[in-house]
């Protein structure tokens, strides 16, 4: 999914976007009835990322550790970048499978880049207070109608009855 269009910079500290991709690519290949051309996929509740994909933290770390992925930054910038040499290999591995095992990679690949933008697009800006949003149906102080008296009168106005009510 990397080389099929798959994010260019991966946020260190956040995995999410990942399982995800795997889970629908998984999900999608069970639709169109091509999941027997994928390795076989176990998912699992997580309270880190939601649904985990089990193993593909461990196939990142091997991209890592074989120089496919290059950590950059620290702390909450710290990101893993293509290392773009490195994927020569995988790309002709890409190109071995059927045209709709590719296809439905290069899917899950582009799904994968938008939730890690949309996700960094998320992080970068601020959270809105919901202080702001929330309105009061109760005005906070009298406001005076045209045409009425500023101040409420002490005198009474006399009622006027009808026949209604006096029966």
């Amino acid at each position: 999914m990397l080389v099929a269009g798959g994010p260019e910079v991966i946020p260190a500290r956040i995995r999410w976007p990942m399982h995800q991709a795997v889970r629908e690519l998984y999900e999608e290949a069970g639709r169109r009835g091509l999941r027997r051309l994928l390795p076989e996929v176990t998912l699992r509740p997580s309270a880190d990322v939601g649904v985990r994909a089990k193993g593909a933290d461990t196939d990142l770390f091997h991209l890592i550790e074989d120089g496919v992925l290059v950590p950059d930054g620290e702390g909450t910038a710290a990101v893993l970048r293509i290392a773009p040499d490195a994927l020569t290999g995988y790309r002709r591995d890409l190109m071995r499978l059927r045209p709709d095992a590719a296809a439905l990679v290069y899917w899950a690949g582009s799904r994968w880049a938008a939730l890690v933008a949309t996700s960094a697009k998320n992080r970068s800006t601020a959270g809105r207070s919901s202080g702001g949003t929330r309105t009061s149906s109760t005005p906070k102080r009298l406001h005076v109608l045209p045409g009425s008296a500023p101040t409420a009168s002490t005198e009474r106005t006399p009622v006027r009855r009808t026949r209604l009510a006096t029966r």
